[in-house]
C-alpha cells in the first residue's frame, strides 16, 4: 500500500464509521482496522491527530455533495424535478445502509458545536457550500438571489430533518413528507417573483 492509499483509504472508513455512529463512537484503533492502514500511518497523514482526520473527511464529503448539487442542476431544470431527484436520491441512500447513514457534516456540526470549534467551523462551511450551490441552481428557476438563500437554507434543513427522522423510523416517508413541503415552498417563491414581474 502506498502512502497516498493508505491516506485514501483511512478518510474513506472515517467517512463511512463517521456517518455510522459519529465521531466519540469511533475509535482510531477501529479506523485503522477498516482502512486496513498500517499502524504509525495515522499520525503521518494526519499529524493534528483525529481532529485533523474529521476535518478532512468534512472537507471530502463537503466536496462531492457540492458536486452532486451541481450534476443535480444540470441534470434537472425545474424545481419539481430537482426537488424529487435530491429527496428520492437521500432516500435510497439511506434504505440501502438499512437507515444507519447519517449525514456526516450534521453530525460535526451537532458534536463539536461547543468543544471543538475548529471542527465545527468546516462543517458550517459546507453547509454554507451547499446552500450557494443550491442558491444558484433556484435562481436559474426564476427565484430573486434572496428568494434563492431562503429555498436554500429550507432545503438543506428538510433534508437534514427526514435524515434524522427517516433514521428514527426506518422510513423513507419523512422524505415525501419534506418533498412535498419543499415543493410547495419553491412554488410560492417563484409565485410572488412572477407576480412581481407580471
Amino acid at each position: 500500500m502506498t502512502k497516498s492509499d493508505a491516506k485514501a483509504q483511512m478518510l474513506r472508513a472515517a467517512m463511512t464509521l463517521f456517518r455510522k455512529r459519529g465521531f466519540e463512537g469511533v475509535g482510531l484503533a477501529e479506523l485503522l482496522e477498516v482502512s486496513g492502514a498500517p499502524r504509525g500511518s495515522l499520525y503521518f497523514h494526519f499529524p493534528g491527530g483525529k481532529t485533523q482526520l474529521v476535518q478532512e473527511a468534512i472537507r471530502s464529503v463537503s466536496a462531492m455533495i457540492s458536486e452532486r448539487v451541481r450534476e443535480r442542476a444540470r441534470k434537472h431544470k425545474t424545481a419539481e424535478s430537482y426537488i424529487n431527484n435530491a429527496m428520492s436520491t437521500w432516500a435510497h441512500d439511506l434504505e440501502d445502509s438499512a437507515y444507519q447513514n447519517g449525514c456526516l457534516v450534521a453530525v460535526a456540526a451537532l458534536e463539536s458545536a461547543s468543544d471543538a470549534p475548529e471542527i465545527a467551523e468546516v462543517a458550517r462551511e459546507a453547509f454554507s457550500a451547499w446552500e450557494h450551490e443550491i442558491a444558484i441552481a433556484a435562481m436559474s428557476w426564476g427565484m430573486t438571489e434572496s428568494d434563492a438563500a431562503i429555498f436554500a437554507s429550507a432545503m438543506i434543513g428538510a433534508i437534514e430533518g427526514a435524515i434524522v427522522l427517516s433514521r428514527a423510523r426506518k422510513s423513507p416517508k419523512p422524505f415525501e413528507d419534506a418533498n412535498r413541503a419543499m415543493q410547495a415552498l419553491a412554488r410560492e417563491l417563484l409565485g410572488r417573483n412572477a407576480s412581481h414581474a407580471a
